[in-house]
């Protein structure tokens, strides 16, 4: 049995600005049940706000069951799409996701945040971070990720 066998509850259709996608979710991760508002909401803003013609590197960091990045990988296909969770589970689901959506080409790092990126290395930094997790780690994830950005960089 594998570990999607063993920890999925559910698989669901998403749809991301023109693109059908499915992903196996787990009641061990977060929005085990559906996809949630937030990262729906995340989504369609930077759909209308972003040219993604202009971009080549986005990193999903702690991406979960890999919604964000795949979504964009199935959209655009030329990005390069790194994604970064510090649970094993969770890229485990990303991994199997990606095959789901017939997605080649990603990169996958298991640590913690920006963790294992080169510096002025990324065009896009993404991440629906739970706000649970206080403003000061927000915080600092934000000025951190000025460090991994190009100068364009979003």
């Amino acid at each position: 049995m594998t570990l999607i066998e063993k920890y999925s509850n559910k698989e669901v259709p998403f749809r991301f600005n023109g693109v059908n996608l499915s992903f196996f979710l787990s009641q061990y991760l977060f929005s085990s049940y559906s996809v949630d508002n937030g990262t729906k909401l995340l989504l369609k803003t930077i759909a209308k706000e972003i040219n993604f013609s202009k971009l080549h590197s986005v990193a999903d960091i702690g991406c979960g069951v890999g919604i964000i990045g795949l979504s964009l990988k199935k959209k655009y296909p030329a990005l390069n799409v790194t994604l970064q969770d510090r649970d094993a589970l969770a890229l485990s689901f990303s991994k199997e996701n990606a095959l789901r959506n017939k997605l080649k080409d990603i990169n996958y790092i298991g640590d913690l945040a920006l963790e294992g990126f080169e510096k002025n290395s990324q065009n896009l930094i993404i991440s629906n971070l739970p706000a649970k997790a206080g403003e000061p780690v927000l915080q600092d994830f934000i000025n951190r990720s000025l460090l991994y950005l190009t100068v364009a960089g979003i």
